[in-house]
């Protein structure tokens, strides 16, 4: 029943990535997960391919027998791939009530140009939605210190990299 009621507490913060993510370009198939070649040669990059080909992150975001595809393709998207297909990972995470800071964590991926990659692709708007669903798994995710410690980097990361942003029609300040 809790799961229920947060999920509901939640729907102001769903609307919202599905409103600055919505122009987001489908990333073509030859995009989404990376190199072609290493994705024929891959049994799993070639199924999780397979799996989100030609389905949109609307469609995706809405289908909970796809959430596992999306949340394990996180780790193998393209650039592109990651822009367009991460709002169906932040929604399917938030209505289940799962918040992490996995994937946002540049040190902890240990490819801090890759992750960067990924970030230059966001708005500001976009950017700032990421935060919002760090701050939350800073609140939720009290299983440990170290956890706790680990979704602050990920916040702090994410707030410089939005402090860097702006937005087509906003000055520089």
């Amino acid at each position: 029943m809790k799961k229920e009621k947060d999920a509901a507490d939640y729907s102001l913060l769903i609307d919202r990535i599905e409103e600055v993510f919505a122009d987001v370009p489908y990333p073509g198939v030859e995009d989404i997960l990376g190199a072609p070649e290493h994705v024929q040669s891959c049994g799993e990059c070639n199924r999780l391919q397979n799996a989100l080909v030609g389905r949109t992150w609307k469609d995706l975001a809405n289908d909970e027998a796809r959430s596992g595809d999306v949340s394990h393709a996180m780790s193998f998207f393209s650039p592109s791939g990651w822009h367009y297909y991460l709002p169906a990972y932040l929604i399917q995470n938030v209505r289940r009530c799962i918040f992490s800071s996995i994937y946002f964590r540049p040190i902890s991926l240990g490819i801090q140009e890759h992750l960067e990659q990924r970030a230059k692709q966001l708005t500001r708007a976009q950017c700032k939605v990421i935060i919002a669903y760090l701050l939350i798994a800073v609140r939720e995710g009290q299983n440990s210190q170290r956890e706790v410690d680990l979704n602050v980097e990920a916040v702090n990361y994410w707030k410089e990299r939005c402090q860097n942003l702006s937005e087509p029609n906003e000055s520089s300040i």
